[in-house]
């Protein structure tokens, strides 16, 4: 079992792991299945509860997911969380937790310890074991698994990428230790080859 699997058709099923494309992913999904936007990206879990074309069990055709680079990965979950929590606390005056405030060492050094948000778990954790799929496509290639959709279920897909944030933390803000620590919170991606 994987976290979440969006079928396309009756020829393919795409395992989406956080941060690894999945929301823009969502949305050329909904605008293939005649689903708005804007109901895709605020209601995303009672959409999934009725709809049929979601699951989190493959079935017997086609596999694919995306894997992204570790280190990239738990950067742009810091950052999509520091602004996530910002946008929350302005719309609704919800609390912010105290770590979107710290240093990124601090917040690296409290990640081994305690959970944050679904965004943070590993891949492996999201998309189990990578033989299972039929094809693994890179984060960086994101245009060549969107292709790859199109001429298997031949139709064309809407080109949108959903959430870009605001960059708060870059790489070149990361000490060799920090980088060390990184590696060491996502070790089952580093053994099975989420990277």
């Amino acid at each position: 079992m994987v976290s979440e699997v969006l079928y396309f058709d009756d020829v393919l099923d795409v395992c989406l792991i956080p941060k690894n494309c999945s929301s823009s992913l969502k949305i050329m999904w909904s605008h293939l299945n005649g689903i708005e936007s804007k109901q895709v990206t605020s209601n995303w879990y009672d959409l999934t509860l009725q709809n049929s074309m979601v699951s989190n069990e493959f079935r017997n055709v086609k596999r694919i997911t995306i894997k992204r680079d570790p280190i990239k990965r738990y950067l742009s979950a810091v950052n999509f969380s520091i602004n996530f929590y910002g946008f929350m606390k302005a719309r609704y005056n919800e609390k912010v937790p105290d770590w979107t405030k710290w240093e990124i060492g601090k917040i690296i050094n409290g990640g081994k310890y305690w959970p944050l948000r679904p965004e943070f778990r590993s891949q492996y954790e999201c998309g189990g074991d990578l033989s299972q799929y039929d094809k693994v496509f890179d984060f960086e290639n994101f245009e060549e698994c969107v292709t790859f959709i199109e001429n298997e279920i031949d139709c064309e897909l809407d080109r949108v990428k959903a959430t870009i944030s605001k960059s708060i933390w870059k790489e070149k803000d990361l000490s060799l230790k920090m980088i060390d620590d990184i590696r060491k919170i996502y070790k089952e991606d580093y053994d099975n080859g989420w990277f």
